[in-house]
């Protein structure tokens, strides 16, 4: 089935990848994918608001955090409180943190396999696509084949493109959450911020505000 080369062709063969999720009700995530010399790595920007991001950072020096007051007030409330010191340490600022860390983040982060699991979790997997239409169609003048399947909770369209390898392009599942896809192969790096602060330091940092 076409979905099934897409997903394996964008996730499970690429090198390098930009996926962009746009959701009504959780706001955009932006995540660059990449594998360089063997490793992989990836930035990931989730933003919620004008004000409202946090940013995640992994490449060969580490793993970096870096939120806005605005995300860490939300983040706060949600739990119960909002800290002034942990705005004070935090807000704007790379945050590096532990070894732990970095090898869970570069897992469910950065390798593309992890992306396409998240993505059939939140999306109805091949085998619940059913009452498919399909036809030519283009996406930013590229040639596409998009399906349109009705047969699930919600109407869902898929473009792959039609011309070279069948890289999955777009997916859009009305009502809910739409799915961008680019960057093919295009390999980069993930630059390590020129200044940030050990987990540990803003730790003692708030410990000593309070």
């Amino acid at each position: 089935m076409l979905v099934n080369r897409a997903l394996e062709t964008t996730f499970d063969t690429t090198t390098s990848l930009t996926s962009t999720k746009n959701a009504l009700t959780d706001g955009t995530v932006v995540v660059r994918s990449t594998v360089a010399d063997g490793t992989p790595e990836c930035h990931m920007h989730i933003s919620k608001g004008d004000d409202s991001s946090i940013d995640f950072l992994v490449n060969d020096s580490g793993v970096y955090t870096r939120i806005t007051e605005e995300a860490i007030r939300e983040t706060a409330l949600r739990q119960g409180q909002v800290l002034p010191e942990q705005i004070t340490a935090m807000a704007g600022r790379w945050v590096k943190r532990g070894a732990d860390k970095a090898e869970i983040m570069r897992e469910e982060l950065c390798r593309p396999e992890a992306q396409r699991a998240q993505l059939e979790e939140q999306l109805p997997t091949p085998k619940n696509l059913r009452h498919g239409k399909k036809e030519a169609a283009s996406l930013n003048g590229r040639p596409t084949t998009k399906l349109t399947f009705t047969g699930g909770p919600s109407r869902l369209e898929v473009q792959v493109a039609a011309e070279g390898r069948p890289y999955l392009l777009k997916i859009v599942e009305y009502g809910g959450v739409l799915w961008e896809f680019g960057g093919f192969d295009k390999p980069y790096r993930v630059s390590t911020p020129e200044t940030s602060i050990d987990e540990t330091d803003v730790a003692a940092e708030i410990l000593d505000a309070v």
